[in-house]
C-alpha cells in the first residue's frame, strides 16, 4: 500500500476556528486550528469622507418683501408686543364673498360716524405683530369686548400666548373656550429673518402690509356705504 503519511493533504475546511489538516515543511500533515479573524468593533472604525455632522439649522427663508397675513400663526412663532396698537377691523365682505373680508378702519373714520350702523360687523381690537418659524409675518388682531361691552375671557387668553410668545417661540391654537400655547421642545432649531418691507419699520408697516387697499380712511367710502345697503 502506498504510504499516505507523506502525502500532502489538503484542507477539509476552511471555516476559521475550525481543525483542519494543513501540510508541513517536511511533507507530514498534522492538525491545525486556523485562528479566528479579528472583527473590529464598529465604534472604532475609520469614519467616512461621506458622513455630514449634524446640521446647523437656521430658521425661516431670505424674504425681501412679503404681505403680512392678518390673523394668528399656526407654527410656532414670536411676537413683539412693543409694537402692539388698539384699531378698528371690520369685515366689510360682500354678499357673494366666501369668507371674511377684513380692512382697518381708522379712528378718524370711527370718529366720523363711520361704522355707524356697522358696529356688529367692527371689533375693537388689539393687533400685535408675530412672526412664524419660516419668516413669514403674522398681525394678530384680537378682538377685545363682546357686543354687550363686556372684556372677552377669550382676549385675556390671547394675552397670556402674546406674552409667552414675546419670551421665546411657542405654537398657540384655539382651545374652544380661549387660546391655548406651548413651548417649542427645540427652540435653538428655531431662527426668523425679519422681511425688509418691516426692519425698522413701526407698527404702520405692519398694517399696510396686512390690509393692501384694505385701509379705510374716509367716513364715505365705498366698502362702507355698500356695508350699510346704501350703494
Amino acid at each position: 500500500m502506498p504510504d499516505i503519511s507523506a502525502q500532502p493533504t489538503q484542507p477539509q475546511n476552511d471555516d476559521a476556528g475550525k481543525t483542519t489538516a494543513l501540510p508541513k515543511p517536511d511533507g507530514r500533515g498534522e492538525p491545525v486550528t486556523k485562528p479566528a479573524p479579528v472583527i473590529a468593533d464598529p465604534g472604532n472604525l475609520p469614519t467616512s469622507k461621506f458622513a455630514a455632522p449634524p446640521p446647523l439649522i437656521i430658521g425661516g427663508g431670505i424674504r425681501v418683501f412679503t404681505n403680512v397675513i392678518p390673523k394668528q400663526p399656526k407654527d410656532f412663532c414670536r411676537s413683539f408686543p412693543a409694537l402692539q396698537t388698539n384699531a378698528w377691523i371690520a369685515n366689510l365682505a360682500k354678499a357673494d364673498d366666501t369668507g371674511k373680508r377684513l380692512s382697518l378702519v381708522t379712528h378718524t373714520v370711527y370718529e366720523a360716524g363711520g361704522l355707524n350702523g356697522l358696529l356688529h360687523r367692527a371689533a375693537y381690537s388689539l393687533c400685535v405683530p408675530m412672526i412664524d418659524r419660516d419668516s413669514v409675518p403674522h398681525l394678530w388682531c384680537i378682538t377685545m369686548f363682546g357686543r354687550d361691552g363686556e372684556q372677552l375671557e377669550s382676549y385675556l387668553t390671547a394675552l397670556k400666548a402674546v406674552e409667552a410668545a414675546a419670551q421665546g417661540w411657542h405654537r398657540i391654537w384655539w382651545a374652544g373656550r380661549g387660546w391655548n400655547f406651548e413651548i417649542a421642545s427645540n427652540p435653538a432649531a428655531m431662527s426668523y429673518r425679519m422681511p425688509d418691507n418691516l426692519k425698522a419699520s413701526g407698527i404702520d408697516a405692519w398694517f399696510e402690509g396686512a390690509f393692501p387697499g384694505r385701509i379705510i380712511t374716509d367716513p364715505n367710502a365705498p366698502e362702507l356705504k355698500r356695508a350699510r345697503g346704501e350703494a
